[in-house]
């Protein structure tokens, strides 16, 4: 288990990498624009919702990849009952989305507290970790 866990962290790294440089731009860019930490709760639910399809494509991407018939095979034929390699397949992309959404999230909130003179409490800390939980759910789903 821990081999796959190992194999799918290695797999996607890349993926993540990118998907937190695009966040990380698009974040600057929203900060930019407008102040995302003093708006109304309409835009805090768009920027919800495109983290939660962060997620959701992110799942589609993983398991697409194990619809090819060989792979699917391959993982069935290890010697791990069915449940051990969900698991190890979803505690691999639980780094992964933090690494690709939580990360850029807490740059750019530790950026606008150091950079700017905007108000940065220490609530607005943990919408990082709300937002990872609603991609995660979203992977969840998908």
């Amino acid at each position: 288990m821990k081999e796959l866990f190992l194999s799918e962290c290695r797999r996607f790294r890349n993926l993540a990498l990118v998907a937190a440089a695009v966040l990380l731009v698009i974040l600057q860019l929203t900060i930019r624009m407008a102040n995302p930490l003093q708006q109304r709760w309409q835009l805090q639910l768009m920027m919800m919702l495109v983290i939660a399809a962060i997620g959701l494509a992110f799942a589609v991407v993983q398991f697409n990849d194990y619809r090819q018939p060989s792979r699917w095979l391959w993982l069935m034929h290890r010697p791990l009952p069915a449940i051990r390699i969900f698991g190890a397949l979803s505690l691999a992309s639980l780094p992964l989305l933090g690494f690709a959404v939580g990360l850029p999230l807490l740059l750019a909130l530790a950026g606008t507290d150091y950079f700017t003179g905007d108000t940065v409490d220490t609530r607005h800390y943990l919408i990082a970790l709300h937002l990872l939980i609603t991609s995660y759910t979203a992977w969840l789903a998908g």
